[in-house]
């Protein structure tokens, strides 16, 4: 395989991540609108979606394979097909993610009122923000977007704990909720992860440019925010 041959391939599978990535954000983002409309049709939506990003990463994963056995890549080259492999599977992650939430929206029944939580789009937003940030940071190999993304972790995660609370306390008032709250909580839970995955990419960017990684110890928020 010529070194141009080469390029191309590793070219090619850019372009795979980013697709896969697309896909993945999208079904982040329908997660949000079911979430907030309780919507069964746009859920069931997400979840089909699944098995195309599935597709994608093996692909991926055999192309690299077959790179590796038509020719011996040099160091960068070799971390640069690593890293894509690593991203390609926070990418998959991150749609798991999303298709559990949209399976714990089919298992609220349509009749049954979700808690009147305040927050939930801005976690989701949050969350699918710092995921479409990585993504960009991969594809343009920018360090700066990619560390803003890790630093930015934290906000996720005081989010969720808040929205946690809210639901918590709104069940101890009225125990018949516990059903859909567990679902919700479940829900809460899976954007904050959908935000881990994001900092995932975004460490492995700043080692695909840099060959090191931030700090090992992530940033985290100190106080909740105001949700309504």
């Amino acid at each position: 395989m010529t070194r141009s041959s080469f390029d191309k391939e590793l070219q090619n599978l850019t372009r795979l991540v980013s697709e896969m990535g697309g896909i993945a954000e999208a079904q982040v983002a329908l997660s949000i609108t079911a979430l907030e409309t309780k919507d069964h049709d746009v859920a069931a939506r997400v979840v089909s979606m699944d098995a195309q990003v599935d597709l994608i990463q093996r692909a991926i994963d055999q192309a690299v394979f077959r790179l590796m056995a038509l020719q011996q890549p040099m160091a960068g080259d070799l971390r640069e097909m690593l890293v894509l492999v690593q991203v390609a599977s926070s990418i998959e992650r991150a749609a798991d993610h999303a298709k559990n939430i949209a399976k714990r929206i089919i298992k609220i029944p349509e009749d049954r009122r979700i808690l009147p939580i305040g927050g939930w789009k801005e976690l989701g937003n949050l969350a699918m923000s710092s995921f479409h940030n990585a993504l960009d940071a991969l594809i343009q190999r920018d360090t700066d977007k990619a560390l803003e993304v890790w630093r930015n972790d934290g906000s996720i995660d005081v989010l969720c704990d808040a929205i946690s609370e809210q639901i918590l306390s709104k069940v101890e008032h009225d125990p018949t909720l516990v059903r859909s709250a567990a679902h919700l909580l479940f829900a809460a839970k899976n954007y904050e992860r959908i935000g881990d995955q994001a900092t995932n990419i975004a460490e492995r960017v700043v080692f695909l440019v840099k060959g090191t990684f931030p700090d090992l110890i992530r940033p985290k928020g100190e106080e909740n925010p105001h949700i309504a």
